[in-house]
């Protein structure tokens, strides 16, 4: 549906938490209780991917005799007591000594959980509890804040990059560590622009489609909040926000829980080639999950991945690990085993 409505108010997301949400070299604000956006970077930024783990449904009943055929009932309530992934999942923390050519992985993870942990835990708004709280799905809201025409092919394809490269962070969770998803759900359900007439060939099966001068997503119906309904929503419901800048040409960006910020050009260019990753978003994404930027210090031994800026293009086997922390710690706070 397309709906022109007056100019939305851009929700303003107070600094909360000091996660160091932003990429490249920026500081960010926080509170207690909520990450948010922060300042802009001045850096190459990429964010990173994980993997997940829902599973394991293995029957532990087994029947005993010739009163077994008639207990079959029986039988089924208790496979599905003993059925529960809670119970039987794999919750082994069992980190390699390296990975990608970082060494002392264990050691390094430990830091870094040392390092930003208690904030992630803090934090009511990552991108996992995101998941977990929509049942593996990902919803967004696609800011085209440019004067460029864009049509549905190229729609599509920013759809697409956005989508694979969530996935190059969740896929380290498929199937690792009592994740419950086999793949999440991503999808773009609002588009804003400055004027309707730059969404070329639009369909409704795009989703809903709003204008205003400053190309502004619907304050009241996103990002994702545990404490906010969005009851009222006047467009489409979306959990974060990914804004495309078309006056900014620096090859930068920030990022946060609530969504994430980059040059219309870059993301486009890299969305047009079939890309299936792009430094700036894959590292935006990791601050998303709440992971921490390396700019001040790193750890013993490691030298390359997506978090420190510039040091690797795309998430890595350490940024994965990285991700499986988080949910390591987190699952708990869902009735899943305790790290």
């Amino acid at each position: 549906m397309i709906s022109k409505r007056f100019p939305f108010v851009l929700l303003i997301y107070s600094a909360l938490l000091t996660v160091s949400l932003v990429s490249a070299c920026t500081d960010e604000t926080a509170d207690s209780s909520t990450i948010t956006d922060a300042d802009v970077d001045s850096d190459t930024d990429s964010d990173a991917d994980s993997d997940a783990d829902t599973d394991s449904d293995a029957d532990s009943d087994s029947d005993s005799d010739s009163d077994s055929d008639t207990d079959s009932d029986s039988d089924t309530d208790s496979d599905s007591d003993s059925d529960s992934d809670t119970d039987i999942c794999n919750s082994t923390w069992n980190p390699p000594d390296s990975a990608n050519g970082n060494t002392n992985l264990p050691a390094g993870l430990q830091q870094v959980w040392d390092h930003s942990g208690a904030v992630i835990m803090a934090a009511d708004n990552v991108k996992i509890r995101q998941l977990i709280e929509n049942n593996g799905t990902l919803s967004y809201c696609a800011r085209w804040d440019s004067d460029v025409p864009i049509n549905a092919t190229e729609r599509a394809q920013i759809e697409a990059l956005i989508q694979s490269c969530d996935r190059k962070w969740t896929d380290y969770l498929t199937g690792w560590g009592c994740w419950p998803f086999d793949e999440v759900n991503v999808e773009v359900t609002v588009w804003a622009v400055r004027d309707l007439s730059l969404l070329v060939d639009w369909s409704d099966d795009e989703g809903v489609a709003v204008a205003n001068s400053e190309a502004e997503c619907p304050s009241d119906c996103g990002p994702w909040s545990p404490y906010q309904s969005f009851d009222n929503c006047s467009a489409d419901l979306y959990d974060e926000f990914f804004w495309l800048d078309g006056d900014l040409t620096e090859y930068t960006g920030w990022g946060s829980a609530t969504g994430f910020y980059m040059g219309a050009d870059a993301f486009l260019n890299a969305a047009k080639s079939g890309a299936d990753s792009q430094t700036i978003v894959v590292h935006e994404m990791g601050h998303a999950h709440g992971l921490d930027d390396f700019y001040d210090w790193q750890p013993d031994g490691w030298s390359s991945w997506v978090m420190w800026a510039g040091s690797a293009f795309t998430v890595t086997d350490t940024d994965g690990w990285m991700l499986r922390d988080v949910w390591r710690h987190i699952r708990q706070d869902y009735g899943y085993p305790a790290p």
